[in-house]
């Protein structure tokens, strides 16, 4: 039981993670004056909404 405990715990902790430098990236997206800043953090932000 232990092991599934820490194995959960790590998931939640990779995913707050995740979730935190995703939403840093939508900011910073929303927040681009540079059109090519803002083409390149979209890619990004596409690929991991929706595998483009």
């Amino acid at each position: 039981m232990m092991d599934h405990t820490l194995a959960s715990r790590f998931i939640e902790t990779l995913s707050s993670l995740y979730l935190r430098d995703f939403q840093d990236r939508v900011q910073q997206f929303q927040e681009a004056g540079d059109p090519a800043e803002a083409d390149r953090l979209w890619s990004g932000i596409a690929r991991d909404l929706f595998g483009a």
